[in-house]
């Protein structure tokens, strides 16, 4: 959830002191949600992917423009 002004953040964090079950499946998702999206390893094999891609592409630019 979202707080958006700071009363709201006051509160809400006062209500995950008050409720370990929800602040511990809110850990959960979050941490599920970091793995499957911020994973170091799957960021370099977009990356490289990317790069491949780029190299590639360059690549058969030149070789179509010797004659």
């Amino acid at each position: 959830f979202h707080s958006r002004t700071f009363n709201n953040l006051i509160a809400n964090v006062k209500f995950l002191i008050e409720n370990p079950v929800t602040r511990d499946r809110i850990g959960k998702l979050a941490k599920t949600y970091i793995i499957e999206h911020h994973d170091i390893k799957k960021i370099v094999d977009k990356y490289e992917e990317l790069f491949k891609k780029v190299f590639f592409e360059s690549e058969e630019r030149l070789k179509s423009k010797k004659i």
